[in-house]
């Protein structure tokens, strides 16, 4: 009742924004007389938008009336939505990065995506049309007429292992997944298959794969006892020599799946290892050496906590080694060192050594003594042995031959003991050197050698008084050399 019908109450119920065109179409038709077939969108009271078919012609003159135009409008809103639909699977199926293909039941394939045309290297101009039998041949073992009854009778087939090889000769790895198309009616009319190119996965699956295997041949190897947890304390992981370690100590394999601390194991077992356990499952990584109960064997033990990829501990990894070499090492090491002091100790040389910047890093007892009594102070480690207070003197002796020594040379000199008066000191600088050899500083050792030297006197005196009985005798002396059989003779 609020609506009459008439040209403009027609025009204001179209969408402005297809008003012109609309009324352009109208008018044409007019002009030229021919029929009319115009879509428009209309809006009715609720505001809802419809859209319209409207088709229809020019009606002729008669006696009685003037040209006329007679038509009919049809609402074809459904149609235009599943229109739109098809056009936005449509547009969804072409971005696919999946191959995406339909054929007929005989094999006429009737859409070839995008995807399709880079994944099985063949354009969809190509194949339109073409029997799908001919154009896809996944694999030689892939019966696809046999798969393609199984699709008419309704089923969807899963196939995630198979090889395309496109015309140039490479190979592509596919899931593929095979199902039935239905009409409106829920009758089956055509089949679609969704490949997806799995080559990336299954390169990472088998990178994957290989270096687990290398990973379990480095622990299956070792000699190292290794193995992990839950947070039930659930052996996760246990190699041969964890395994053969706790038969030989408690005379039960430790099972995957089956708890680490629990009976048979003992009582004793979860008093020792559970608060370690604990302590790692709060995060924390631990280190400590043990001795085994049963073997005496000393083991060095590292767990480390095992965090999900959100941070949170998940499990504990635990490694125990075998340290009786090192121990045994470590022990003749320690001997060895205790001889070497009791040598340097018991020497009556002095004996040091110094770092870069001239401080002393080892000395014994009679260098301590000497420097004592020289310079009224004890060197202890540390100290600068070229800057004694009150003793510039030391600087302007000792210097150079610590940084001779300093650049990689040897240096011996001889000197006159300022403490006791008539005696020689020998002293020897040697660098120092570590792995890499750089020098890292210098050993010092001082001996006396009045004793030494007067005795090399006396021998010098001797030798010249038998020189001269010889001569006053007129005695020759030859010498001969037994090792290499030589023979010398003097002049007489």
């Amino acid at each position: 009742p609020d609506w009459m019908p008439s040209i403009s109450a027609w025009v204001q119920l179209m969408h402005p924004e297809d008003r012109a065109a609309t009324l352009a179409a109208i008018v044409e038709t007019m002009e030229i007389s021919r029929q009319i077939s115009v879509e428009y969108r209309v809006i009715h009271a609720d505001s809802s938008i419809h859209y319209v078919l409207c088709r229809g012609g020019m009606v002729g003159a008669t006696e009685d009336s003037n040209w006329s135009q007679l038509g009919v409008c049809l609402d074809i809103t459904e149609r235009k939505r599943t229109e739109e639909s098809v056009l936005r699977l449509a547009a969804i199926v072409d971005a696919s990065t999946d191959a995406i293909v339909s054929a007929r039941f005989d094999g006429t394939i009737i859409s070839w995506n995008k995807s399709a045309e880079r994944m099985y290297g063949r354009l969809a101009t190509d194949v339109l049309g073409r029997s799908l039998f001919d154009v896809v041949v996944l694999h030689q073992n892939l019966n696809v007429h046999a798969q393609m009854e199984r699709i008419r009778n309704g089923e969807t087939l899963s196939l995630p292992d198979l090889v395309w090889t496109k015309p140039d000769g490479s190979r592509v790895d596919l899931a593929v997944t095979f199902a039935p198309i239905r009409d409106q009616a829920g009758n089956l009319v055509a089949v679609c298959s969704i490949a997806h190119d799995v080559t990336e996965r299954k390169a990472a699956e088998k990178a994957m794969a290989e270096s687990e295997a290398r990973l379990k041949a480095v622990i299956e190897n070792t000699t190292d006892r290794i193995w992990s947890l839950d947070r039930q304390y659930r052996v996760l992981v246990a190699n041969t020599a964890s395994i053969a370690a706790a038969v030989a100590e408690y005379d039960l394999p430790l099972v995957v799946g089956e708890s680490a601390l629990d009976s048979p194991f003992g009582p004793e077992v979860r008093a020792f290892w559970q608060p370690i356990y604990d302590r790692v499952l709060a995060g924390e990584t631990v280190k400590l050496v043990d001795i085994t109960p049963k073997q005496g064997t000393p083991l060095e033990l590292v767990l480390h906590p095992i965090r999900d990829p959100g941070g949170n501990v998940s499990g504990v990894a635990a490694r125990a080694t075998d340290i009786t070499e090192r121990v045994r090492l470590e022990a003749a090491l320690r001997n060895s060192e205790a001889r070497l002091k009791a040598i340097i100790e018991n020497s009556s040389d002095m004996i040091w050594s110094v770092d870069r910047e001239y401080r002393i890093l080892v000395a014994n007892t009679a260098c301590i003594e000497s420097t004592k009594s020289a310079y009224g102070h004890a060197l202890a480690p540390g100290d600068s042995v070229i800057d004694a207070p009150d003793a510039p003197i030391v600087r302007e002796m000792w210097r150079p031959h610590y940084d001779r020594a300093l650049t990689g040379q040897q240096d011996r000199f001889e000197f006159d003991s300022p403490l006791r008066l008539g005696r020689t000191m020998e002293c020897f600088l040697d660098p120092i050197r570590n792995e890499h050899g750089e020098v890292t500083g210098v050993a010092g050792r001082i001996t006396d050698i009045t004793e030494r030297l007067a005795a090399e006197a006396q021998v010098r005196e001797n030798m010249q008084r038998l020189r001269l009985a010889q001569d006053a005798a007129g005695i020759g002396v030859w010498n001969w050399n037994i090792a290499d059989d030589t023979l010398v003779w003097d002049d007489r």
